[in-house]
């Protein structure tokens, strides 16, 4: 009897250790964080030509509502297309102006300047505006990153500032080096001013190289401003030629100041817009894209998709 007495006890404890054992573990089991899934999809708003100045308030400014719209959208990273502060991106303007309404997206945005902004001397205004966003950068003037499986690439147009555009000239060999550096099924470039458009300055062959050696590499997408309107190219190669291994180009100057009027309809233009202001949408998938032309009234006004090549 007095065995079983100091049995049973023993036996209780070990009992009841093992059952809390089991709910700790069940209790661990349950609060257990499943593992991150790779994101595959990434949305990228775009525009350009952005902020009105003090001396363009009799002009139609909807900068405030282009920042509303990519407010709503809540993207993962923002491509601005240069000329961000009219007239003369003055550091006194980019605070006032331009600061006042976009610098909430400075942690998304992904900048390149615009002739407008180095009417200050060596753009200082957009420079100081974004200094944190360069301070790390090897090359302020040019630069490149991923987001996902895409590979980007931000160049200046600017080209007299940055010792030229065109073949053998410092960017162009950047370029190249970035290129072969980064093999990417999806690549995308954006850049001010455009190579192909038909706005006020037709095509501007000063960037033909860039466009070869992104033709020839099999990049995907360009991305500019400067004209102040919206238009879709047709994939194309460096020689103008609708290619489907081409790549495709849309102008989207649309981001608040006044709009421009189109004037010689190029080839392979496929879809323009010159009404409304607006922002260009993408959502970067892991081998194609979709995109969408949203107007400030959020009104899808262009759509489609591309794969990557």
């Amino acid at each position: 009897m007095l065995k079983k007495l100091v049995i049973l006890p023993v036996l209780l404890a070990l009992i009841l250790t093992a059952l809390l054992v089991l709910t700790a573990s069940k209790g661990r089991i349950k609060n257990l964080v499943p593992p991150q899934v790779a994101k595959h999809d990434y949305v990228v708003m775009a525009v350009g030509d952005i902020a009105c100045g003090p001396n363009d308030q009799d002009k139609d400014c909807q900068d405030k509502r282009t920042a509303e719209l990519i407010k709503s959208t809540n993207p993962d990273a923002l491509f601005l297309l240069g000329d961000l502060q009219y007239q003369d991106g003055k550091s006194e303007d980019f605070q006032k102006f331009f600061g006042s309404t976009w610098q909430q997206f400075n942690s998304l945005a992904y900048p390149t300047p615009g002739n407008h902004d180095y009417l200050t001397p060596g753009a200082t205004g957009y420079f100081n505006f974004y200094q944190n966003f360069y301070k790390n950068k090897q090359n302020k003037d040019y630069y490149s990153f991923n987001i996902g499986p895409w590979h980007l690439i931000s160049l200046n147009s600017n080209c007299w500032a940055v010792a030229g555009c065109l073949a053998d000239t410092p960017q162009e060999k950047w370029l190249v080096k970035d290129l072969q550096d980064n093999p990417s099924k999806c690549t995308l470039a954006f850049w001010h001013h455009p190579f192909y458009t038909s706005g006020r300055q037709e095509n501007l062959t000063a960037y033909r190289d860039f466009w070869k050696d992104l033709y020839n590499s099999g990049a995907d997408v360009v991305l500019n401003g400067h004209e102040h309107l919206y238009e879709r190219f047709a994939p194309q190669d460096n020689l103008g030629n609708k290619n489907d291994k081409g790549i495709r180009e849309f102008v989207v100057g649309t981001g608040g100041i006044n709009l421009y009027s189109f004037q010689k309809i190029q080839p392979n233009s496929e879809f323009r817009d010159n009404k409304d202001f607006g922002v260009l949408k993408l959502t970067l998938h892991s081998s194609s894209y979709d995109w969408q032309f949203i107007s400030i009234d959020n009104q899808v006004l262009d759509a489609g998709s591309g794969q990557c090549h």
